[in-house]
């Protein structure tokens, strides 16, 4: 298990999910749900403010990761072709949500894909 995904205990004893923004590093931005315009509910790359709709956390399930938004739905891939846009949607169980998460030894990056 990554050092990274390590479970937090409340005040009150109970385990609880931490949230994550995702950085791009070679953007140097984050992973952020488009609020508005063109892009309305897609994932897109923007400048990190630390908003509810830049902030997520993971789900270990049978072998892969689903990456939950702090709303409560799942980033979901439309389409299997290069370049196809990454949605939220109700927890399906289906591939376009599943994620494989590779970590980089001595280093907080991360690979998803």
């Amino acid at each position: 298990m990554f050092g990274l995904f390590d479970k937090q205990k409340n005040a009150d004893g109970k385990y609880q999910r931490p949230f994550y923004s995702f950085r791009s590093v070679h953007a140097d931005k984050v992973l952020d749900i488009s609020q508005g315009g063109p892009h309305q509910g897609k994932a897109i790359i923007w400048e990190g403010w630390g908003g509810d709709n830049q902030m997520f956390t993971i789900v270990k399930e049978a072998g892969y990761w689903l990456i939950r938004a702090k709303s409560g739905q799942f980033l979901t891939v439309t389409g299997p072709q290069d370049n196809a846009p990454i949605v939220l949607a109700p927890k399906s169980g289906q591939e376009n949500q599943r994620f494989n998460i590779q970590e980089h030894p001595g280093s907080k990056d991360h690979i998803i894909y």
